[in-house]
Order: structure tokens, then sequence, then C-alpha cells
């Protein structure tokens, strides 16, 4: 299953990553609404999708085909974009969720002129169309690296098999840019000291999430 239009290679199917130490390295000062957080709350969020695409072997390269590559904490979810069958715009195909960045640091490309101090990730084919359902496995607060590309404004081909169904995200405030993960790699998340996670492939590694960064050497294949 393509669920987000990455690059086309082997189809991967991960399991859920390789469990180790937890390091105290990295501390997200944050809340975690309805309990203590747990690596499982992530791991859980897109389980059981899977994706085209040909894997990265570092943070380097991985930055090498990014537009953007930014740190940053998490703010928040929105609901995303639908997206519909072509030739048949009432019959709703799949949907998105838009997570939400702040306190952004960037570390490749620049943002935007105009950009309101946050980005905007569109995450597609989500596990729960209900952008609340993610605040366990992305508490606020959370640290996030992103490798990011733009995200598909123009008016789709007559010949592909899906369409905007909603030419504008939801939730997208007038001027702002929207990105897409530019792999399943692309996404990394750590919360108060826990493992590093890659939520698009259930994936998670001891380490500090720093590491992932371009320069370092921390990323799940």
């Amino acid at each position: 299953m393509l669920a987000m239009g990455f690059t086309v290679g082997t189809v991967i199917s991960l399991p859920k990553g390789d469990i180790g130490a937890r390091p105290a390295t990295t501390t997200a000062q944050a809340s975690h609404p309805g309990g203590p957080y747990t690596i499982d709350d992530t791991l859980g969020a897109f389980n059981g999708l899977s994706y085209d695409y040909d894997p990265f072997r570092s943070p380097n390269q991985l930055a090498e085909h990014s537009e953007l590559v930014i740190s940053g904490t998490v703010a928040g979810f929105r609901e995303g974009r639908s997206l519909a069958l072509a030739g048949n715009e009432q019959v709703v195909g799949s949907k998105s969720v838009v997570l939400v960045l702040t306190d952004i640091t960037t570390a490749r490309g620049d943002l935007a002129d105009g950009n309101d101090g946050h980005i905007y990730v569109e995450l597609r084919n989500p596990g729960h169309p209900d952008p609340s359902y993610y605040d366990r496995a992305f508490p606020s607060g959370a640290l996030v690296v992103a490798y990011l590309v733009p995200a598909p404004t123009e008016q789709p081909r007559a010949d592909i098999d899906e369409t905007y169904a909603s030419r504008r995200a939801a939730g997208l405030p007038d001027g702002q840019r929207l990105y897409m993960p530019t792999n399943p790699q692309s996404l990394i998340m750590q919360f108060n000291g826990e493992d590093v996670v890659w939520p698009l492939i259930g994936a998670h590694k001891p380490g500090n999430i720093a590491n992932t960064l371009p320069g370092g050497g921390l990323i799940a294949e």
C-alpha cells in the first residue's frame, strides 16, 4: 500500500524496532495527557501501514533528498485534506492529518517569507482521521526532527488515481506552506529521554534525537 506518495522501491513492512536501554540524555519539557507516556503510544499511531520506498542509510543521505530539514517541538494536530477518486470526487479515497510543529530550528533550507513560526506536515492515510487521536502518540512539547519536501498542491493530472477533494489543506493558515515527509524515515520523535521513535515505520532505538540530524549517525531503515 502506498500510503504517502514516497519514492517507489521495495515494499517494506517493518517490525516495531529493537528495544534497548532508555537514555536520559534528551528531555522534552512537556505535559502528557491521559497518564504516563509509553513508546507503544507512538508505535501504534500508524500501525499496520507499509510503504513503497528506497530507504536511505544515513541522515546526510536523507538530507540530500529533502528541501527542508528542521528540529522543533509538537504543538498539536489539525484535520488535513481529503483525497477522492479521480472522476468521482463524491467518493472519498483517503484522509490526512496535519502535524503542527513549533520552536523551529532549520538544519537545511530556509523558512518561507511570512512563516508564522510553525511548520505544517501532512500525514496521509492516518490510522484515525480525528486529530485528537494523536495527542498521546505525539505529546505536546515532544522533540521532533523532520526531513521535508513540499506537499503537492498543483492541479492533479487526469490520469492519476486520486485527486484532492479539498484543494487547500484544512486547518492550514493562509499564506503558510504545507510539507510532507521525504520518505517514511523522515519523521522522528523523542519524549522525555525515551527511545528515539520513527512513527511511520514503527521503529525505535536508544539514543539522542540530535544524532538523527545531518551529520549524525542515527537512522532507522
